[in-house]
């Protein structure tokens, strides 16, 4: 499992994020309903199933939540993050549905045997009518309805089919026979601005930055409220290669947690970012500066010249110019440019860890 998977996960588990997806994605011209994260509950994301050779097999879903409104359990939700566009989407997501149904039939089953097994073994009169009584407010079998989004994170355009029937070849004479399923993808990196403006949670900065529209937005308006979640946030944007210096920088949100600060986009993040820009900007003008440097070595080196002499004429350092002519002498007598640039640039690359 990767990092980018468990820090998604995490990001995504959190109440008010998977409210906020279910919501803008899904929900979002439904009047009558919205998912409340209060009404929330944690579901195992585990679930089992029997093979061609009726074994029993498991299988785990990303996230998954239980939905419960005036003590009924209503729905299923479920999310599945995915890095590329995965063509077999449709049957994997019915699986994971099917697992779920499954076990509620199960579930169903047990408690319906547990009324009936108790009522057989009772002979007390008074105490048959009790169970009696129970069995009949146990009702008939009502599906909870499971509900699951793929969340598309590769930031391509998702082009396979939707539906089961989708995998079926348009030639095949008994493709319209078939009973369909469909799944619901969502393609994160690539939301609408209209989706965007939706969200109401940690969500809408992590699609912002993911996306790469950060540039575009001013920083004391869209992108200026605060982070909720700041820590969660930050381990989703590191595992997305978005952060540098990520262990003091989470160290120090630590910190702030604990002394109740509050941390936003218009505040430290974005101090955060642009000292991370800084820096590249900085590394690019040293790589350059570098290369420079290690052109005009080689082509003294070419020459004959000692390190003194080389030092004098590039006005360099003397200590300087000696470890990168210690760093290239496997190179001799050739020098050749490239590759002593290359070797450099990995003994700066050392330097750094």
């Amino acid at each position: 499992m990767g990092e980018k998977d468990i820090s998604s996960k995490s990001f995504e588990a959190l109440p008010d994020v998977f409210a906020d997806i279910m919501n803008t994605y899904l929900f979002y011209d439904n009047s009558e309903f919205k998912v409340d994260p209060e009404l929330l509950r944690d579901l195992p994301t585990e679930s089992f199933y029997h093979d061609a050779e009726d074994n029993v097999r498991n299988q785990f879903r990303d996230v998954f939540k239980g939905y419960e409104n005036a003590c009924l359990h209503i729905a299923c939700f479920g999310l599945e993050n995915t890095s590329t566009v995965d063509r077999i989407m449709p049957v994997r997501d019915m699986g994971y549905a099917y697992g779920n149904y499954r076990s509620q039939t199960d579930e169903y089953k047990r408690k319906r045997k547990e009324i009936l097994d108790r009522l057989k073994l009772t002979t007390d009169e008074s105490e048959k009518d009790v169970i009696g009584n129970e069995l009949s407010k146990f009702g008939k079998f009502e599906l909870i309805p499971v509900i699951t989004l793929v969340l598309n994170f590769s930031g391509q355009r998702w082009s396979e089919p939707e539906n089961l029937i989708g995998l079926v070849s348009d030639q095949n004479p008994l493709r319209k026979y078939m009973s369909d399923y469909k799944i619901h993808v969502i393609d994160v990196i690539n939301s609408t601005d209209e989706e965007m403006k939706r969200m109401t949670s940690d969500l809408r900065h992590m699609v912002f930055l993911l996306a790469g529209k950060s540039e575009k937005i001013e920083k004391t308006d869209e992108m200026g409220g605060r982070i909720d979640h700041p820590v969660e946030f930050l381990d989703i944007l590191n595992a997305y290669g978005k952060v540098k210096n990520y262990r003091k920088i989470r160290s120090e949100l630590l910190a702030k947690e604990r002394e109740g600060e509050e941390t936003t986009m218009k505040g430290w993040f974005w101090e955060m970012m642009d000292e991370k820009e800084a820096e590249g900007r900085a590394e690019g003008r040293a790589e350059g500066e570098d290369k420079q440097l290690v052109a005009q070595i080689c082509k003294k080196l070419r020459k004959g010249k000692s390190i003194a002499q080389i030092a004098d004429e590039v006005e360099e350092d003397e200590i300087r110019v000696k470890v990168i002519c210690d760093a290239i002498a496997h190179l001799a007598p050739e020098y050749d440019m490239e590759k002593a640039v290359e070797t450099v640039r990995g003994l700066r690359e050392a330097e750094k860890t």
